[in-house]
């Protein structure tokens, strides 16, 4: 089916799985990317306009229904008329020997069902949250688009933020119908969640999901800051939109509010994670000289960290050790 989101921007839902895509099924994905001429495709229907992202993606505006989409318009005409063998002689590549082989299309395994039934259940209940008027107004400029948005965003009350999104890049013409937004969304996630600012930095040198940073506290205004980040979450979600970067498990776990364990260390510290899992499983009585204290290295500087009241003065023993490794999980997640 094709749909449109609240933002006017046009996607295909395979209904059957659930799957949604901004590409037309009806094209051929190698169409997309074969460089046709202007002769062989023709005008733009009237009311079209090819525009480009901020990122060098063309993409086009019907300006009739304000609707967004990436397929080039001419090229669905094109496939209606003719069908797709007007394009099959100069796109299909075949390998030599190439055999075709019917796959069996197995069934969706059972949580991917229920993750297509849970964003069904989402998007509708997101729908009725909307305010059945009204526009949320953003003009932000390129070169400071963090503390532009940081300071309308913040200012703005919450039910504000759930209605249409409309933005635009100071010194900028053109109407928002999705493609302005989508590229604030990019821009401004790629800004707000760099390491370089301190509010978050990577889990893993091997690894690019961002947590917390521990030390954020060195800026004086890091709540606030981290409070906008959750806002421009939310209206990502809200909104449809991506965001320029991921988070690690444990972090979801803890926006919805569900305990963490030792197992999520493991993706985060597989050091820390071995470590405690050691403590766990063997004696340390007379092997281990620790006590309910930690040490933290913050710019340089180490610093030492009570688990509990008198910590550093409480020795790990047999007896305690799940005490102290539930204590570890609770420093090293909030």
């Amino acid at each position: 089916e094709q749909r449109t989101t609240q933002q006017g921007q046009i996607y295909f839902l395979h209904t059957e799985t659930g799957v949604s895509t901004w590409h037309d099924p009806r094209i051929p994905r190698d169409i997309s990317n074969l460089q046709l001429r202007e002769d062989e495709l023709g005008p733009l229907p009237a009311g079209w306009e090819p525009r480009v992202t901020g990122t060098g993606r063309v993409y086009y505006v019907d300006h009739r229904s304000r609707t967004t989409q990436f397929t080039d318009p001419r090229l669905s005409i094109n496939i209606r008329r003719h069908g797709r063998s007007m394009f099959q002689e100069s796109t299909v590549i075949r390998l030599p020997n190439q055999k075709h082989k019917d796959k069996e299309v197995e069934p969706l395994p059972k949580y991917k069902r229920d993750l297509v039934q849970k964003i069904k259940l989402l998007r509708g209940e997101l729908l009725s949250l909307a305010p059945p008027a009204g526009h949320c107004r953003l003009e932000v400029s390129r070169e400071e688009v963090f503390e532009d948005s940081y300071r309308q965003v913040m200012k703005m009350k919450g039910k504000d933020l759930r209605k249409r999104l409309m933005v635009k890049f100071r010194g900028e013409e053109g109407l928002d119908y999705g493609g302005v937004a989508r590229e604030w969304f990019y821009l401004l996630s790629h800004e707000m969640l760099n390491p370089y600012y301190g509010l978050f930095q990577y889990s893993r040198e091997d690894n690019y999901t961002l947590q917390i940073n521990p030390d954020s506290g060195i800026n004086p205004d890091h709540l606030s800051y981290l409070h906008f980040v959750g806002r421009v979450i939310g209206m990502a979600i809200f909104h449809g939109h991506y965001l320029d970067g991921g988070f690690t498990m444990p972090f979801y776990k803890q926006l919805l509010s569900k305990p963490t364990t030792l197992d999520d260390l493991e993706s985060v510290d597989p050091d820390l994670h071995r470590s405690l899992n050691w403590i766990l499983e063997n004696d340390i009585e007379e092997v281990l000289d620790h006590t309910f204290s930690v040490e933290h290295n913050s710019f340089g500087k180490v610093q030492e960290h009570e688990l509990k009241p008198g910590g550093k003065n409480i020795p790990l023993t047999e007896e305690n050790k799940k005490e102290y490794v539930r204590y570890v999980i609770v420093l090293f997640f909030y």
